[in-house]
């Protein structure tokens, strides 16, 4: 969304906005003044696309996705370790059943068909 807003582009964009007879090469006053604060608008840039991005269910890391399920009243199941299959400790049928018919089919496109049973 802000990928454009780099640092070198938010340099130069600030450098230009600089009166042409002053020096602007790398080391000079303004150069050394304008740089600093170009790094910090990158990431903020940075920063904002996150927000944005946390602020809808598609591209929301789990952390914010449960919170966007939480104002709807929604609460997720606790994740079941496929490990635990494979070392025999947990079976299907401990499997929530609104999702089994789907660990089943994944267990089954990895070629793990004894462990959908």
């Amino acid at each position: 969304m802000y990928e454009d807003q780099t640092y070198e582009n938010i340099l130069d964009r600030s450098l230009a906005r600089v009166a042409s007879d002053v020096d602007k090469r790398e080391g000079s006053v303004i150069m050394n003044a304008i740089a600093p604060v170009s790094a910090e608008h990158a990431d903020v840039y940075i920063q904002l696309g996150n927000i944005v991005n946390n602020g809808y269910a598609d591209t929301a890391v789990r952390e914010f996705l449960i919170l966007r399920c939480k104002e709807r009243g929604i609460i997720p199941y606790e994740a079941t370790k496929a490990t635990l299959f494979v070392k025999g400790k947990k079976t299907i049928n401990d499997v929530p059943s609104v999702i089994r018919e789907q660990v089943k089919q994944i267990l089954i496109d990895l070629d793990l068909p004894e462990l959908a049973e």
